[in-house]
């Protein structure tokens, strides 16, 4: 049972390290295509002709496009913002048609604003967006406990009443769960095409891997011992990134623990007939190890054993036909992302901990000296004493 749970282990551990990997070209990719921009823009392209249908094609793109690309919803640099709100959309649009913007819009664009929003309602832009400033102001003073989310849109309720914004508040949803679902498609497809080089540049044959893992006690003791620390890392990273996507600081102390795990590292691989012992991620007085200095220590132990083949000289001579269909299975495994194999991964560390403390308790209650009772101790009836009461002699022939 501890065997099959190392070579799992070992398994998600190789695939956790590569994969986030794949993660990081994934969203290089994303960000520089701007695929989030892109498939916003569509939505909301498509937004603006059900609100006008006579709308084309081409000038809902440059519309959407001016709207994305305003101060407040833009990107760095000026790309395509990749998230706006109903209430934001209802506003600036407005104000693109009242020629507020800081960037003024070209005039076609400005002029077919102004029609679809007199062809629905609101032929005065301007106007509309004083009376609605006006209305907020008059919310927060005689409510100042109300959100300010919440009195800006109450505001654009009572003095924009028109079928463009029962348009805008009717099918915003719809249009934004469509882009998410666009993207993610997208972002599948990038995911699938990393992953796929990943695996082809590293030669990753997923079933020499198993083999490897099953046969050779010492490369899966070396593969696994790690993997809590390959964890720890992973989560840090993620934090990081998500902070730095989010605009918020970096954290200073070390970030606490996922939830569902304790803040000393798990257990880790050793051989069966061993008691695990735990594996510290890092000893005082010694460097903390990093996402990158694992990533090496890994590739250069996969390296040394050959199931991987970084590109040099020897790539083509160790490649072969028979590694295709392994290669395949970890691309697909590849794809399934980091976030995946970071949760297996810490459901086997913590399956493997509480198998290990079991057998290690067993195997101790086996090897204690064990106290008998009294009765056990006596030594049992001699089966030759002799019976009691008549008795026959066999040597007697009669």
């Amino acid at each position: 049972m501890l065997k099959t749970l190392d070579i799992l282990i070992g398994v998600a551990t190789i695939m956790l390290l590569l994969s986030m990997a794949v993660t990081i070209i994934t969203q290089a990719v994303t960000d520089l295509r701007q695929h989030r921009g892109k498939s916003l823009l569509k939505g909301l392209a498509g937004l603006l002709r059900q609100i006008d249908p006579k709308l084309v094609e081409s000038m809902a793109n440059k519309i959407a496009d001016t709207v994305l690309r305003h101060p407040l919803v833009a990107g760095p640099n000026g790309k395509l913002g990749d998230v706006i709100h109903r209430e934001e959309f209802t506003v600036l649009l407005m104000s693109v048609a009242a020629g507020e913007s800081p960037d003024p819009p070209e005039d076609a664009v400005k002029k077919a604003v102004l029609d679809l929003l007199a062809k629905n309602g609101i032929p005065d832009p301007a106007a509309t967006l004083k009376a609605i400033r006006s209305a907020a102001l008059q919310l927060e003073a005689a409510s100042p406990k109300l959100a300010s989310d919440i009195r800006h849109g109450k505001a654009i309720l009572q003095e924009a009443k028109s079928q463009y914004l029962a348009k805008v508040n009717g099918w915003f949803d719809q249009t934004i769960d469509r882009v998410s679902s666009r993207f993610t498609l997208t972002a599948r497809m990038v995911t699938f095409a990393a992953s796929l080089i990943i695996a082809i540049t590293v030669q990753l044959d997923t079933f020499a891997l198993i083999d490897r893992l099953s046969v050779d006690d010492q490369f899966r003791t070396a593969v696994a011992q790690n993997a809590d620390a390959l964890m720890q890392q992973a989560a840090k990273a993620q934090q990081a990134s998500d902070g730095s996507q989010t605009g918020g600081a970096a954290p200073t102390a070390s970030p606490a623990p996922p939830a569902g795990t304790s803040s000393t590292p798990s257990p880790s691989s050793a051989s069966a007939s061993q008691p695990p012992t735990p594996t510290p991620v890092s000893q005082p007085g010694a460097p903390t190890p990093t996402v990158q200095s694992v990533q090496r220590e890994y590739y250069t132990l996969l390296s040394t054993a050959g199931l991987v083949s970084l590109p040099g000289r020897d790539w083509l001579k160790r490649f072969s036909l028979g590694k295709i269909p392994g290669i395949f299975l970890s691309t697909l495994l590849l794809s399934l992302g980091a976030p995946f194999w970071y949760c297996r991964l810490q459901d086997l560390l913590r399956l493997r901990s509480a198998i290990a403390q079991k057998d290690e308790a067993q195997r101790n209650t086996r090897q204690t000296t064990q106290t008998t009772d009294e009765t056990a101790q006596q030594p049992l009836a001699d089966p030759m004493v002799a019976v009691s009461g008549e008795k026959g002699d066999s040597a007697v022939v009669g």
